[in-house]
């Protein structure tokens, strides 16, 4: 009892730490879940957000590509054809200005000033020179043809080109692609190209288009699809360009203005939540590339539902808290009743505990007892032995002198067996390995010097036995290996002898006692005294005893015994 309670404690104090431990790692998966259940909401909307920009963004890329198109076709159409009528070239450009509604001009300049431009104005479509002076001549189109009656379009423009913006980051551009610029009163888009002539006599000219981003506006959320989000394209100087209908919450909401004012105030590429009574809206910004004009495009989509999953699971976590601290409160009063409990169990197993060394004190005592047992029966054998001995000093040399002194060894064998007995450490559970070891180590010793040349092996499977079984089990043993020493081995040659115990089923076990010697020469009819013994011994054994001669001598004893409890 004492031993199980010793156990019992660090076991109880480990199963207690591993609940505690297991309690806070829950507590702190449901902290852990309340700080980011937010955000795991939100990432199926940051999906759908990141694929909305890449849709928006391949849509502007395709309004943005015909605008650079439409100017890279002029450009080679003028490259191609250095010396062009101006009739000619106004009449493509009334095509262009036809066929796309957000251009609203379109602009040849040379370095010399000169400008030949075809400009919209309402439904109007006119065309105007600049000239640098009254007295210059146009290089810009084929001069044969002359300029456009100035009454009817109004004369020269009052401005220089090449003091606007578009013309100089044409000429400063380094790439192949159209560079952007912006008009800072008008707020219109540039598109410009600089087209270096194939004729060194001719000057450099500037090709620029001229996009209202109202109209371009207006055109994309006509070709946009209802599902579209919303998209506002952020140019310099505040303004924007809300590129795709919203059918979510509608226009009354003024979304572009909420969500220009909330990202201008701390511009990111990170994404923003835009809250209202009536609106739950994440988008994010991110630089769109223009040549030679910053951008930014800003995407939106709606994220009622992510918010309305985060309330969800925010519900789901609370009751979650919930159950820990109830089962955290369960575990402390089955806690403190497990204490409770263990008081009792210890007052009891202190009660136990003397009763049990009282018990082992009563063991020890009968345990001294039974060796003082075998001491006495080894010393009594002892004295008959001494007794025969000095008996057969009387008796003549011949067979009776050699029958006595057979039964005089045989009192001999089983005063060893009870002094081997005596010298083993346990008597409740004998180990047969250590008492037969020793039982055939003093046979040798008996029969030298003929046991000189024979080895003999033994294996117990470590199997023990009671009191009553090894005692009857060694002199079995004695009678087996003597007879084997005495007649199996005449020669000098000698040999070899097994010993093997071995559990057969349940309580029934074998002891075989095999050499590899001449085998058997008992003559017919006459009876050993030593196997009757050993049968009668079997016998009370509740087994039987065999003998097998093949190759040698195969004695086997089957006798039952039930299994001796291991010792702590």
């Amino acid at each position: 009892m004492s031993a199980m309670g010793s156990l019992r404690k660090p076991f109880d104090r480990i199963i207690v730490g591993i609940i505690a431990l297991l309690l806070l790692i829950a507590a702190a998966l449901v902290y852990f879940s309340w700080t980011h259940v937010h955000e795991r909401a939100l990432v199926a909307t940051d999906d759908l957000l990141e694929d909305r920009i890449r849709s928006n963004t391949a849509e502007l890329d395709g309004w943005f590509g015909a605008w650079h198109n439409a100017l890279e076709l002029e450009a080679d159409h003028i490259l191609t054809h250095d010396s062009i009528r101006t009739e000619e070239l106004i009449d493509r450009w009334r095509t262009e200005l036809g066929t796309h509604w957000p251009i609203t001009a379109i602009r040849l300049a040379d370095e010399d000033g000169s400008e030949l431009a075809l400009v919209r104005n309402d439904s109007l479509v006119q065309t105007s020179w600049h000239l640098p002076t009254a007295a210059s001549r146009p290089t810009l189109t084929d001069t044969t043809s002359p300029p456009v009656d100035t009454a009817r379009t109004g004369g020269s423009g009052p401005t220089d080109p090449r003091m606007t913006t578009w013309f100089s980051q044409a000429l400063q551009n380094r790439t192949v692609d159209p560079t952007w610029s912006m008009s800072d009163s008008t707020g219109e888009l540039y598109v410009s190209q600089l087209l270096r002539p194939q004729s060194d006599s001719l000057p450099y000219r500037v090709l620029q288009i001229t996009i209202d981003p109202k109209r371009s506006a207006d055109v994309i959320a006509g070709h946009g699809r209802d599902d579209m989000p919303a998209a506002l394209l952020a140019l310099p100087g505040g303004l924007t360009i809300p590129l795709m209908r919203s059918t979510t919450h509608g226009d009354s909401l003024q979304l572009p203005e909420l969500v220009m004012a909330q990202w201008q105030a701390n511009p990111s590429d990170r994404p923003y939540d835009l809250l209202g009574a009536n609106i739950k809206l994440r988008y994010r910004f991110q630089v769109y590339p223009l040549n030679g004009l910053p951008a930014n495009l800003g995407t939106m989509v709606y994220a009622g539902p992510a918010y309305d999953a985060s309330y969800r699971a925010r519900m789901l976590v609370i009751f979650a808290g919930a159950l820990v601290l109830l089962f955290a409160v369960v575990l402390f009063i089955a806690y403190r009743r497990k204490q409770v409990d263990l008081e009792r169990l210890r007052a009891q197993e202190e009660s136990a505990h003397a009763q049990q060394d009282q018990l082992s004190k009563a063991l020890g005592e009968r345990e001294v007892l039974d060796r003082e047992v075998h001491h006495r029966v080894k010393n009594n054998l002892q004295v008959v032995s001494s007794l025969l001995n000095l008996q057969a000093t009387k008796l003549d040399d011949g067979p009776v002198k050699d029958e006595f002194l057979r039964g005089k060894q045989r009192i001999d064998m089983m005063a060893l067996v009870h002094h081997k007995l005596y010298g083993l450490p346990d008597l409740r559970g004998i180990d047969l390995q250590r008492l037969f070891n020793d039982l055939v180590l003093s046979l040798q010793t008996v029969h030298e010097p003929k046991s000189r040349t024979v080895s003999c092996a033994v294996e117990t499977s470590g199997i023990k036995a009671d009191t009553d079984t090894a005692i009857e089990l060694g002199i079995i043993l004695c009678e087996l290996v003597s007879n084997c020493y005495r007649h199996a081995f005449p020669y000098a040659t000698g040999g070899h002898i097994d010993v093997n115990v071995q559990l057969v089923d349940r309580d029934l076990h074998r002891l075989i006692v095999k050499d590899n010697g001449r085998g058997l020469q008992r003559e017919r009819g006459k009876a050993s005294l030593g196997l009757e013994i050993v049968e009668a011994l079997a016998g009370q054994l509740d087994g039987s005893f065999h003998v097998r001669s093949n190759g040698g001598v195969t004695f086997e004893v089957l006798f039952r015994m039930d299994p001796q409890p291991v010792q702590q």
